[in-house]
C-alpha cells in the first residue's frame, strides 16, 4: 500500500473510484522537534485526527511552490541559467511547514456547472420569493448562497491569505520576513567591531553568512582567514563555526533584528583557542597526535576550538612538549619507538634470545682458539730448544 496524504479531504494516496491518486508527492514528517510540531499543530486543524501516529504524511499540495524542489538550477551573475537538472524524486525545503489544506474536490463534467446544484437552487428558490413581503430574507439569503458559492470558487492566493492569518503560522511567516528584510538590506545589523562583515549567498538555497575575518599571524601579505561564521537560514534557523568546524551554542532562534545583534555580540565573545606551536618552529616532525590548521599551526586532535578565557586550551599545551621531545630524539639520533603489535614483539624478543645465544657461542669459540694458540706456541718453543 502506497503513501496516503492525512490532511483531511485530500485524495492523494487514496483510491477513488477503483484508481489511485498518485499524482503528487507525499513527504513524511520530519525528526526535527521544532519542524516537527509544526507540522502536528497543522495536522491537528487540518488532518484525518490521528496525529499520534509515528508515521505521517503530507503531500506537496499543501506547501508554497517555492519549498517544493523539482529541479536544481545554477545561474550566474546575471540571472543566465548554467545548469537545469531535474531530481529523480522531488525534494521539499529545509524547515518547509503546510499552510494550504486540502481544497473541496469539485467534479468537472463536459456540458455541466462546476458548482454543486443545491446552491443554485437555493438562490432560484431565493430570488423568486415575493420582494415586497421579504426583503431582508431576501438580500440574507441571497447573500449567504454567494459566499459558499465564492467558497467553492476560490482561488489560490485567497486561500492563501486566509492560512497565513491563523495564529501557528504567525511566527514562521515573521521569521521569512526579518529574515529578507535583512537580506534585502531593509534592516541593518550593528556588528561588534570591523572585522566582521555579512555575506549574502543566493544560491542554491538563501543564506546570510556573518563572518569575522583575521589575517594569518607571522606573515605580511597571507590571505584571510574565516575565523568565526555564523550561517542563518531563512526560517531563521542558524548555524556556527569556528575555523570552517560546526560549534554549536546554547541561544535560540533570533525573533528580531535585536536578537540577532546579541547572538553575534555573544558569539563573538567566545575565546578561540590560538592552537599549538607554529609549524615554521619545528620543521621536519610528524606529530599523530596533532594536525595543521588553516592558520598554520599545529592543533591538537582533542581541541575544543572555544575556552573559557585561556588562550590556549589543555590539549595545545601538550603539543609544545610533545614537539620538543621528537626534536630532541632526532638531534641525538633516536627514533621514538612505534607502537608494534604484539606478535611483532614477540618475534623481536625471540630474535634477540637468538642474538644473545650466538654472541656466546662466539665468545666460547674465541677462548678456545686463545687456548690453542697458546699451546702451539708451547710446543714450538721446545721444538726449537
Amino acid at each position: 500500500m502506497g503513501k496516503r496524504c492525512h490532511v483531511k479531504n485530500c485524495q492523494t494516496g487514496h483510491t477513488v473510484d477503483g484508481i489511485t491518486v498518485s499524482d503528487y508527492s507525499v513527504f513524511r514528517v520530519p525528526q526535527n522537534p521544532i519542524t516537527r510540531e509544526k507540522w502536528i499543530s497543522f495536522l491537528k486543524l487540518h488532518g484525518s485526527g490521528r496525529t499520534n501516529r509515528k508515521n505521517l504524511h503530507v503531500c506537496e499540495r499543501h506547501f508554497p511552490e517555492k519549498y517544493v524542489e523539482k529541479e536544481y538550477k545554477c545561474i550566474d551573475s546575471d540571472g543566465n541559467p548554467l545548469l537545469e537538472r531535474k531530481f529523480l524524486k522531488v525534494r521539499l525545503a529545509y524547515g518547509a511547514v503546510p499552510i494550504y489544506p486540502a481544497q473541496q474536490e469539485v467534479n468537472v463534467v463536459p456540458g455541466k456547472s462546476t458548482v454543486d446544484s443545491s446552491l443554485l437552487k437555493d438562490v432560484t428558490n431565493t430570488a423568486n420569493m415575493d420582494d415586497e413581503e421579504h426583503p431582508e430574507i431576501i438580500a440574507k439569503d441571497v447573500n449567504e448562497s454567494m459566499e459558499e458559492l465564492m467558497i467553492c470558487t476560490s482561488s489560490d492566493e485567497s486561500i492563501e491569505e486566509e492560512i497565513i492569518d491563523e495564529p501557528n503560522q504567525v511566527f514562521y511567516r515573521h521569521n521569512e520576513i526579518l529574515f529578507y528584510e535583512v537580506f534585502s538590506e531593509a534592516s541593518t545589523l550593528q556588528l561588534p567591531d570591523k572585522s566582521w562583515g555579512i555575506h549574502r549567498v543566493e544560491t542554491p538555497r538563501k543564506t546570510i553568512c556573518v563572518t569575522q575575518m583575521e589575517r594569518m599571524p607571522s606573515e605580511k601579505e597571507a590571505p584571510l582567514v574565516a575565523v568565526k561564521q555564523i550561517v542563518f537560514y531563512e526560517n531563521l534557523n542558524f548555524n556556527t563555526y569556528i575555523y570552517d568546524r560546526s560549534i554549536p551554542i546554547p541561544k535560540a532562534n533570533p525573533k528580531t533584528t535585536r536578537d540577532m545583534e546579541s547572538l553575534i555580540a555573544y558569539f563573538h565573545a567566545i575565546k578561540v583557542c590560538r592552537g599549538g606551536p607554529p609549524v615554521a618552529m619545528y620543521k621536519g616532525i610528524v606529530l599523530r597526535c596533532a594536525y595543521k590548521d588553516k592558520i598554520n599551526r599545529w592543533r591538537h586532535n582533542l581541541c575544543p576550538l572555544k575556552t573559557h578565557g585561556e588562550n590556549m586550551c589543555k590539549y595545545c599545551v601538550k603539543v609544545y612538549r610533545n614537539a620538543d621531545a621528537c626534536i630532541f630524539f632526532k638531534t641525538k639520533g633516536h627514533i621514538p619507538r612505534s607502537h608494534l603489535l604484539p606478535s611483532t614483539k614477540k618475534t623481536i624478543a625471540i630474535l634477540r634470545k637468538l642474538k644473545r645465544s650466538q654472541i656466546q657461542t662466539l665468545y666460547r669459540n674465541q677462548v678456545k682458539l686463545s687456548q690453542i694458540n697458546e699451546m702451539l706456541t708451547v710446543l714450538y718453543r721446545r721444538e726449537m730448544s
